[in-house]
């Protein structure tokens, strides 16, 4: 992201402002500020086509990530101030001053730096006893500030590390057993420098001089960790077999779990078989046993009654004495189709009571019902 100022371009984005840097050869003039608006400061606009012409401007804003960025590489940054950065190093720094005072500066600057990578080589070569401030940032994010010679080398920085800084780097106790691959302790450390593009430092860098490595005069350096990724597999695989393991015992004791509640309903099965029948309640249908039930008890009743007439019809003619008188000819009759009705009546009234007893209260209408149409 830019902002487009008149006529030259002031970089907002610190990643982009130092890309530039390394692909034009030209060092970062930064101004820090507490502004939030995002306009260039009146000495940057009054000084800008000099500006544009040696520099990479960059506008950095206090509280933003590109202010995080820029504390990688020039450590502690003081708000609002101006600092001049080329391949990670500090060349100078000033505070506000006026439009005036900042253009003699920048001019002193030019003159005394042109061209600044001829000058910076020279410098380094043969600044075998500069100085040179590195800040080293820890794996937990804290820093370390130590100053080194220029023909100290990147090995002198560790063995500063590991014996004298009083701070474990790499701590001694182990990660627990359960923690996952990605969160074990590294079993050492290389050193990486935050340009960009980012430079990770190799075994034979390490005993070259912080000059010969444009370490001077002050400079950012990153922890790397390194596992030991032998150490890690073999934990990985440990941890892969041991849940194998138990998934596969919780597999055998659900199939004997399974075996065991399949067989004693089975057992249960049989023992309500072995006896009377047991009619399923999901497949009993009060109102169909009712009907039945009704429907038998007609046919019962029905056919007695059929019974009772075909008997009634087959009975002999009782011869009958022309002497007697005749109301005592049809009484006789009537006693005997009566005693026949009242017979019929008891058994179709012993059929139903048999009925109300097997089917119980829900068959107390369908009762009434019979006992009405045999009157």
């Amino acid at each position: 992201m830019m902002l487009d100022t008149s006529p030259p371009v002031l970089y907002s984005s610190a990643p982009e402002a130092f890309a530039a840097s390394s692909a034009e050869n030209k060092p970062v003039l930064i101004h820090t500020t507490k502004s939030k608006t995002g306009s260039p400061h009146p000495m940057f606009t009054a000084n800008m086509t000099l500006i544009k012409q040696h520099f990479i401007a960059l506008q950095v804003m206090n509280h933003t990530h590109d202010m995080d960025f820029l504390q990688h590489i020039v450590g502690e940054v003081i708000v609002p101030h101006v600092y001049i950065v080329k391949n990670n190093r500090v060349l100078l720094t000033m505070p506000h001053t006026s439009t005036s005072e900042f253009e003699y500066k920048l001019t002193s600057f030019i003159q005394q730096n042109h061209p600044v990578s001829e000058l910076a080589g020279k410098a380094n070569s043969a600044a075998g006893n500069d100085k040179c401030l590195l800040s080293v940032r820890l794996f937990d994010g804290t820093s370390l500030k130590h100053e080194f010679t220029g023909s100290s080398t990147l090995a002198d920085v560790r063995n500063w590390l590991n014996t004298e800084s009083e701070v474990e780097i790499i701590h001694s106790e182990p990660m627990p057993s359960f923690a996952h691959p990605d969160a074990q302790t590294p079993t050492a450390y290389s050193f990486q420098n935050p340009s960009i593009p980012r430079i990770t430092y190799t075994k034979e860098d390490e005993s070259r001089a912080l000059a010969e490595l444009d370490l001077c005069p002050r400079s950012v350096l990153m922890l790397k960790p390194v596992f030991n990724e032998a150490a890690v597999t073999s934990l990985y695989e440990q941890n892969s077999r041991l849940w194998s393991a138990c998934k596969a015992t919780a597999a055998k004791f659900s199939t004997v779990l399974h075996s065991f509640f399949n067989y004693a309903v089975d057992v249960e099965s049989d023992d309500d078989h072995g006896g009377s029948y047991k009619l399923d309640d999901a497949h009993y249908n009060p109102s169909s046993s009712v009907l039945a039930l009704d429907t038998t008890a007609k046919s019962l009743i029905h056919f007695e009654a059929h019974e009772a007439d075909d008997k009634k019809q087959t009975l002999p003619e009782q011869p009958h004495n022309l002497n007697e008188p005749k109301d005592r000819i049809n009484s006789t009759n009537g006693d005997d189709h009566s005693a026949l009705k009242h017979s019929s009546s008891k058994q179709a009234v012993s059929s139903v009571t048999k009925i109300e007893i097997i089917r119980g209260d829900k068959s107390s209408s369908s009762e009434k019902k019979v006992s009405s149409e045999d009157q």
